[in-house]
Order: C-alpha cells, then structure tokens, then sequence
C-alpha cells in the first residue's frame, strides 16, 4: 500500500486509507499513526500537515498553538494565522497579528446588538468595493482588514466610514451623510425660530386678552428668582452639574464598556453632556480641517458667545454714554464703555467657563490620547482616540497636538487662574463685608461657601479637571492607574468635605458628602470592571461573573439613582424651608395680595440702609423675606445691586422708602451717614428697625441717641417709633408685616388708597389671639405674692374666653394646697402663673410664693406656666437674672427646665386693641402652652370682621383714632387698628 493507506489484514488484497487525524508515512503498513496533538491530517494523508480544532498554524514559527489565550477568535481545524475565524463584534488589524481589539456594539432598533465588525475569516474581501455606489468609489477609503467589517466600514475597529461624505458616529456605532449634519443643525435652528415665535404668539394672546399682564409675569419670574435664591439654588444647581459632567465623560474617559454590547444605551444616555458641543451639528470627518478644525472650533466657540455677551453690553452703554459727548471724550467714552461691558459680562462669562471648561479640557487633553494596535508581533500603529483617520505620527496630528498646548494655559490652567485672580481681588471686600462691584459680579464663586472658604471654587473645578481631563495624561495603557487615580482624588475630597464643610448651609454640605462619596463608589465600580477585563477568573472568583456585568450595572444603576437622590433631598429641602418660611402677605381689607407700584424714575421700593459689620446678615434676611412676603418687590440691598459706590445718593433718590437698621457703629460709618444725610435733604419717608440685642451687635435707643449727629436727630429720631427686631419667627413675622405696611403706605399707587391699608396685613395661617380658643374651661392660679401676675391674668382673661382666674394665695388646705386647685373640676386644666419681673422671688412676698410654688409641684394635676416679661416699663429683665434670686430648692426641682415665653411689647388694659401686636403674639403663644386649639380659617375670619362692606374714604377710622395725630406706617402696624364697618 503506498503512503497514507494500509492494508489492515494480512490476507488482505485492499488498501484502505488513514482515517482524518492519523497518517502512515510510510508504504506497505498495516496500520495508521495518531496525530500529536494539536495537529490534524486529511482522509489518506501521510503526515499531519493541518492543526487540528482550537489550534492554528503559527505564522514565525509554523507550529500549531492551542487557540485557547485568544480573545473573539474561533479556530476549527486547518487554520492558519491568516485565516483565523474572528467572532462578531471583534477587529484586529493584520493577518500578521493574533492580537483582536473589541468593537462598538450597540442595542438594534430591529432587535439584538449592532456592531460594525462582521468578523469572518477574510481580511479583505473581493466583493466590498464592488458594493460600493460607482460614483462614490474613487472616494472609497480601503484598508488592509476592511474585511472584518460591515459593508460600508473600515478602518481600526471599523469605526470609519468607507465613503468620505459620510462620517461615523459612536453613540449608536453607525455611519452618517455630512449632508444630515448641516440639516440637522439647520432644523435645530428652524426650531428654536418657531418655538420662539409660538411663545412670543401666545404671550401676546395672553396678553391681548388680558388673562395675564406684562407685571403680572414679571412678578412671577421674580418671585421665582427670589425662591432661588432663598433655597441657596445656585450651589445645588452647580454641584449638580458638576456631577453630571464627571460621570459624562467615565465611558469614554475611563474606558468603560463591554464587548457584547449590554447595556450600551444606558451609557450612552449618560454621556448627553458630551454632546452638547459644535461635534453634534458639525463632526470632525465633515470638516475641511478635520480634528484640527474640531479642536478650534470645540475650543474657540465658548470666548465667541463671552465676545457677543461683551459686545451686547459694550453697544448697549455705548448708545447712552456717547449721546452729547464731546469729540474729545469720545475715546475715554469708549474705554469707559468697555469696562463696563466687560464687569456686566463677568457673571455670565464666570457661568459659561463653568459649564464649558470640563468639555473643552477634555477634548484638549484627548489630543494627546492615542490607540495602538499591534499589525505583527513586534510593531503597532497608533492612531487618535477621538479620529482613527489621524494617525499619531502624522503631520496633522502633530499640528492638532501643537495647537492643543498652545490651548492648555487658555482652558485647564487659565480659567482657574482666572477664579483665583478674581477672588483674590475681591478678597479684601468678601472678607470685611465691604460692598463694591467686583464684589457683586463674582457673587458666582463665593456666595455659597462659608466667609473663611471663599476660595473653594477653584479647588473645585481643578479636581473637576482632574477627574475629566488631567487623568487622560495617564497613556491607555494604564487605563487601571487612570481609574485608582481618580478613586484616590475621591476619597481626599470626600474626607476634606466631611472635615472642613465649606458651603454655608449644612444642607450643600450634605449634598456635596454624598456626591464626593458617590464618585468613589463609582470608580471603585470602574477599577473592579478593569479587574474583570484582565483577570475573568479573578472576577468569577470574586462572583462579580465572568464579563463583569455585575459591576457595570451597579456602575449604571447607582449613577442614575444618585440624581434620583438627590432631587429628593432638593424637594424635601423646599418642602421643609417652604413650611418655615413666612409665606405671602395678605390684605386683611380685601383678602387679597397687595400690588406694589412704582413711579417714573424709581427703581426700587426699598432701600436698605446698614452697616455691614453688624447688621448685613439680618438686614439680608429682612430682604429675602420681604422678596417672598412682598411678591414683585425691589429692594436695594448693596451686596446686591450696589455697581458704583460713588452713587449711593443716587440709589437714595430712586427709592420710594429708607430702611435705616439701627446697630453698633450704624452713625459712625461714613457711608451710612452719606445715606441718611441723603434722605433728609431728598425727605424720604423713613422706617426704623432697631437691633436691640448687644449680643448680636445692638444697642439700647439711648446709646442711639448719643450717636446720632446732631443735624440728623430731628429727621429721623424725632416721633418715630422704631420696630424692635427680633430672630423667632413668630415675632419677626410681625417686623415683617410692619415693614411691608410702610413700603406699601410709600407705593404711589397705594397714597390715594390708604383705607384699603388700614386693616393692616396677615399671613395665612399665622399664629395670632384671634385664631385660637380653648374647648374647656382653663384655671389660672394667680398669686398676690407674685408682682404683676394679676394684670397679666387679667390681660389673658379678656383676650381669650374660657380662662378662669383663682387666688393661689386667699386660702389654702390643710395641706398647703391652694383651695383653688382642689376645688377645680376633673376636666380643668390647672396652671399656676409665675410671672417673672424685676420684682418676683423679692421680699417676703417671695417667701410665700415660694412655697406656693412648692405646693402647687406637688399636684400632679397642675403645672406651672413661665411667662418672663421683655420690657423695662413694665419691670423686664434679664432672665439670667432669676437664678440668683430663685429659692435653690426650686431650681433643682428643674422649675425652669420648661422655656419660658417672652413677652414683648406695650399692653393697653383699657383698650385691648391697641395692645403691640408683639405682645398679642405672645398671648397667642400663651394660649397655645396651656393648651389652646386653632380655628379653622381664623385668618379668614378676622380679615372679614376686620373688612368694611363698602371701602370709600380713610374716615373709617373709629372715633379713638380720628382725634390722635395721622397714624405713620409703624403705628399702623403696632397698634392694631379698629375698623368701622359702614354700609
């Protein structure tokens, strides 16, 4: 038998050939050798010339090797290096390379994954340009394994297009017309044109049928500005989006997917920052320039819209400031208008390099980011990660790579170089509370944090660049060490935001603890998908399975919930200070919510007049509170809106009323007295607000007096009753309110209706005397021992119904018990009334009440009620001063472990209704310790007793009332006015 067959028996006449994986080399065998492993033979070989199955024939060293290290490539048998089997979704670049490379794979709209690698055997198939369209095909790009791809595809991981018209796009792995994008970008336009014609319509329908007024949206657009500014918006919208922009760029950046392609929707869903960019309408292939193009333009095209915002700024004061100047101004005019322009537009230029300086820095730093791909086992070819046209060691690439250090200094370092200038100049007036315009337009970068972290943006923005730009300096290579870079950088901020908390608000620091805490979860998630890339029996091992999907969907689940968390605790923020807040005023006349007006010529309703050492904080309370109270109200506050200190006379002059805040040091500063001056020589009406608390920077009416200058004492100390300031919000809700009556007393619109004013203001749901009352009767204990407690009594008694005042002291039991407390009914609640003056625990009345004090703790039916009085007239006092004075054994007994009510404010026995609306607050807070229930719509109830049926003239007025002098906005307010109601 010759060579490759046998004759199997002796008396046998046949040959019969080797079977497939055996072979006789030799001639008259009887039976056939076995193939070595790894090899293969055909039916009636004489030597095992193929590999076998998971084997290929090795190209250096034609020996077959176990295809079992490969990644994405099949090996049946007689294969060869060259005609590997790849599987889909994988690419490599020469036949002279085992080395494979994962390709894009996106979700299908037809079901299944699609992805631009075919795979096959064929590196370059005969029949792909022959598909292509013959007008085309001079424009056909080839490349060396163009036949690993989809027709139409090509190039390193077939992520290029064939035809140069078209361009490819990575969110869904596809090929496009450049003709779509200039379409695309050309219907983006057509619609933002029409959906601003439909809103400019409707507006002017609305309008034109008067269902709502110009003043009425523009109140509300206030109102909302006002809101936002009070939530402390402007750090929650920031550190938002600065989370949204790290986690944009981790796909990309951190080369996060997988092979098959699950879950690719979701990652492109998070990368939308990413595209918002001039690569959206306009991609690189369909430039003329190509990425150098797209690397200008990515770069350029942010300055260009600060260069409009500039140029808008600079025309609009131009056209003013140059009307009737002379001809040799002209050039001090235009540099005048200049600095102008630039200082108008330095917080929407601060705002755009906020949102822009992540994207433009990480293209620029993706310049230097290239991919190699090995062609044989000892040489690669790199190319750019963004372009896989450019190859790395092209002269286009190293004009892109030129150009993109040139833009370093402009972006990643100079725009926090810019913050830190800024800051730095500024330093001095955030630092000392000094008003000034540098001061205002940076507002930006330092209202949210805390006076000692003014520098903190900067900080943040630079580690917002490392974790989306300076990481990329970091080659793909170490892709691990990119990603335990940014863990690391996480990790510090996240234990220097719990240990220094920067923001002012606890509620920011909060937000910026679980966003900090949140990235590093994230990129811990991203360094185990790393794992799980290099080692799968490292990732099985840690049951995270064998492609990672474990990570990535908790990588995708807990970056979306994140947001999810954080809209949350946005709601229950606007909830919780929305409750706490004072609310809208309303008029009690009319129910309604009173309209301001302004005349020609005045831009504000309110100037408030201060001294930043102590008084800017509450005077910035008593703004913001008022922007809520007063909807459509403006106010001057200079950290605000002061532009130019050389013009406080003029703000003075645009002001319907004066607020002087009344504190330490107000007549020593010269800017103050500039102000007050101001207003004497202009006569502006005035309201006072007095800081009496010397532990806050107050000071008593009588060091006022002192300090006032001469020439203004007359104006504004003369018969003007100032308002008390106070921080508890029941009794800061009626400064309010007073404040507000006499902004809306000083409106023009409202001179010729002062009647609809005279029933004074409310906020819904406040706690007042009118809108409680007690479903039982309640006992009072009032003792004779106890200096003022029977007025007092006698004050709840005819403010409220139901309250039953006894003698703690006209007789006893045999037990010391006051009679008055047994002989009470089951369902009486029992108080025993302690009033605490400059006289109480005093003499020998002291010793008695004492031990009526005693006795009265003893019954467990009654309690004791500590109303402390606040004002000298009528015996006030420090409450520190009562633990010197009060019997030691009743301090251990916690007597003053309950808080004590104050009470405010002038009382008028015989006419309760003129009593100071301060201390019917706290006959309200007294009514409601001892147990006293709301009324439903209370305030409802009184604005109707309150409202006349028929509002004509002020001389509504009760009859007490019309013999006094006019009653200013402050007496309005403070003593509650009584209203005729006349038919």
């Amino acid at each position: 038998c010759p060579v490759g067959f046998v004759a199997p028996f002796a008396v046998s006449h046949k040959c019969e050939p080797c079977e497939e994986g055996t072979y006789q080399p030799n001639v008259g065998r009887a039976t056939c050798l076995p193939c070595t492993e790894g090899y293969a033979s055909r039916a009636g070989a004489g030597s095992c010339d193929q590999c076998a199955a998971n084997f290929y024939l090795q190209r250096l060293t034609s020996v077959c090797v176990p295809c079992s290290g490969l990644i994405g490539i099949s090996c049946s048998q007689n294969t060869t290096q060259a005609d590997l089997q790849l599987l889909p979704m994988y690419w490599r670049h020469s036949t002279l390379t085992v080395k494979t490379y994962a390709c894009l794979s996106r979700n299908s709209l037809t079901g299944g994954n699609w992805t631009p690698c075919a795979g096959g055997r064929d590196a370059i198939q005969p029949s792909y340009r022959r598909q292509l369209d013959a007008q085309s095909h001079e424009e056909a790009v080839g490349y060396e394994t163009d036949g690993y791809c989809e027709p139409g595809y090509g190039g390193p991981k077939c992520q290029l297009c064939a035809v140069s018209t078209k361009y490819f796009r990575t969110i869904d792995a596809r090929c496009y017309d450049c003709a779509n994008a200039w379409t695309t970008l050309s219907w983006f336009a057509a619609g933002v044109a029409v959906a601003a014609s439909m809103v400019g319509l409707i507006f002017v329908l609305v309008t034109y049928r008067r269902w709502v007024t110009l003043d009425g949206v523009a109140i509300k657009m206030r109102w909302l500005k006002f809101v936002w500014l009070d939530l402390g918006m402007q750090s929650k919208a920031k550190q938002l989006v600065a989370f949204v922009q790290v986690v944009a760029v981790v796909p990309s950046v951190y080369d996060v997917s997988l092979p098959d392609g699950k879950f690719s929707g979701w990652l492109g869903t998070l990368e939308w920052p990413n595209m918002i960019s001039a690569e959206l309408f306009i991609p690189a292939r369909c430039l003329n320039g190509g990425y150098f193009a797209l690397l200008l333009i990515s770069s350029l095209w942010p300055i260009a819209l600060i260069c409009i915002v500039m140029l808008g700024y600079f025309c609009a004061h131009s056209y003013t400031a140059m009307r009737g100047v002379a001809r040799g101004s002209l050039l001090r005019a235009l540099c005048s208008s200049c600095t102008h322009a630039m200082l108008r537009a330095l917080p929407a230029s601060l705002v755009l390099t906020f949102c822009f300086v992540p994207s433009v820095s990480s293209r620029i730093f993706k310049t230097f980011l290239c991919d190699s791909f090995f062609v044989d086992q000892f040489t690669s070819r790199t190319y750019l990660h963004d372009d896989y046209t450019l190859e790395c060691t092209s002269g286009d690439y190293k004009r892109a790579r030129n150009t993109a250090l040139a833009l370093i200094p402009l972006w990643p370092l100079g725009v926090p170089l810019l913050y830190l200038s800024l800051l730095a100049a500024a330093r001095t007036h955030i630092k000392r509370h000094k008003p000034g315009t540098l001061l205002t337009m940076t507002r930006f970068l330092w209202s949210e944090y805390a006076i000692r972290f003014f520098w903190w943006e900067p900080i943040e923005l630079l580690r917002k660049l490392c974790l989306t730009g300076f990481v990329l300096l970091i080659d793909n290579k170490h892709t691990v060490g990119r990603t335990l870079a940014a863990v690391l950088l996480s990790l510090i901020f996240l234990v220097g935001q719990l240990t220094l908390k920067p923001f002012k608000r606890a509620i920011d620091n909060v937000i910026s603890a679980l966003i900090h805490f949140s990235l590093t979860l994230l990129f811990l998630s991203v360094l185990l998908l790393k794992v799980c890339e290099d080692s799968r029996q490292t990732c099985s091992a840690l049951g995270l399975g064998d492609d990672g999907e474990g990570v990535l969907l908790f990588f995708l689940a807990f970056s979306t919930s994140i947001v999810g968390v954080f809209l949350l605790l946005l709601i229950l923020q606007l909830v919780r200070e929305r409750k706490s807040g004072q609310g809208t005023l309303y008029l009690r006349t009319t129910a309604s919510v009173p309209e301001l007006s302004r005349s020609d010529g005045m831009a504000y309703h309110l100037f408030l007049s201060h001294i930043w050492a102590s008084g800017q904080d509450q005077v910035a309370v008593i703004k913001r509170q008022l922007q809520l109270c007063l909807p459509g109200s403006h106010i001057f506050l200079d950290v605000d809106d002061l532009k130019d200190i050389d013009s406080l006379e003029r703000y003075i002059d645009e002001s319907a009323l004066i607020l002087i805040f009344l504190s330490r040091g107000y007549f020593k500063s010269r800017n103050c007295l500039r102000e007050a001056r101001s207003s004497m020589e202009k006569q502006k009406p005035l309201v006072l607000v007095h800081e009496a608390d010397g532990n806050k920077g107050g000071l008593s009416m009588e060091d006022v007096r002192q300090d006032c200058p001469a020439d203004l004492a007359d104006f504004v100390l003369s018969d003007r009753a100032p308002i008390r300031w106070h921080r508890v919000k029941e009794y800061q809700s009626v400064c309010l309110k007073q404040i507000a009556l006499a902004t809306l007393q000083a409106c023009p619109g409202m001179r010729k209706a002062q009647h609809v004013l005279a029933g004074g203001l409310y906020f819904k749901g406040e706690l007042s005397a009118e809108s409680l009352h007690f479903r039982h009767s309640v006992v009072l204990l009032v003792s004779e021992d106890n200096p003022g407690a029977a007025a007092l009594g006698e004050e709840l008694t005819r403010t409220f119904n139901n309250i039953v005042v006894r003698s703690a002291s006209a007789s006893v039991t045999e037990r010391g018990l006051p009679l008055a407390l047994t002989s009470a009914k089951e369902k009486e609640k029992v108080f025993l009334l302690l009033y605490l003056n400059h006289k109480t625990f005093v003499g020998e009345p002291g010793v008695r009440l004492a031990s009526q004090i005693r006795a009265v703790l003893e019954h467990k039916r009654s309690s004791i009620l500590l109303l402390h009085e606040n004002e000298e007239a009528h015996g006030g006092c420090e409450f520190g001063r009562f633990f010197e004075v009060t019997p030691e054994d009743l301090i251990a007994a916690n007597l003053y472990g309950q808080i004590a009510i104050a009470f405010h404010g002038a009382r008028d026995l015989d006419s309760p209704s003129l009593t100071s609306p301060f201390r019917q607050v706290s006959y309200a807070l007294t009514a409601q310790k001892m147990g006293a229930i709301r009324r439903k719509n209370a305030h409802r109830m009184r604005s109707f007793r309150t409202m006349p049926r028929f509002v004509t003239k002020p001389e509504m007025i009760s009859n007490r009332t019309q013999t006094q002098r006019p009653l200013s906005a402050v007496d309005v307010a403070t003593k509650d006015v009584d209203i005729e109601t006349k038919v």
